[in-house]
């Protein structure tokens, strides 16, 4: 291959639906990977659960591939130079690591409550502190009143 149709190839993938059909193919076979290891007792639901994901998954990518090679994909890239999204995408990603981390270490509470703020805060509300700590502060009552309380899931805590 030559310089210019390794390009056409790159512009051709590089493409919002394509590169997200493919991220969540790998996604669900990953949790299919991990459900499959799961102790015969509790592996039913989730089992059943990662073959539902794996066939909408597969479907999905499936759809991105037809439409590439039919050429109606929308023409939308993934990854443009310009504009930061690759940093708000790995800074994403980061955000999502430190948050199952910090939800051990420093509890549901709080990690959550930082997790949101961060999040927002990444992702258009900088000027607007006020509404950034509201929404962080609903999300993370949603999440403890649905899981801890109504639920009955055990969540780490760290001064509760």
């Amino acid at each position: 291959m030559d310089g210019k149709e390794e390009k056409t190839v790159w512009k051709r993938l590089n493409n919002q639906e394509f590169l997200g059909g493919a991220v969540m193919l790998g996604i669900f076979l990953g949790v299919k990977a991990l459900s499959m290891r799961l102790p015969g007792k509790v592996s039913a639901y989730p089992i059943f659960m990662s073959n539902v994901g794996l066939l909408l998954a597969v479907l999905l990518f499936a759809r991105c591939l037809f439409r590439l090679c039919k050429g109606t994909l929308n023409p939308r890239p993934a990854f443009q130079r310009d504009d930061g999204t690759m940093v708000r995408y790995t800074l994403s990603v980061i955000l999502l690591v430190a948050y199952a981390v910090l939800f051990q270490l420093a509890g549901c509470i709080l990690s959550s409550f930082v997790f949101m703020l961060s999040f927002s805060q990444l992702f258009g509300q900088k000027r607007n502190w006020k509404l950034g700590l509201l929404v962080s502060a609903g999300f993370t009552a949603v999440i403890y009143l649905g899981f801890g309380v109504f639920l009955g899931v055990p969540l780490p805590t760290l001064f509760l």
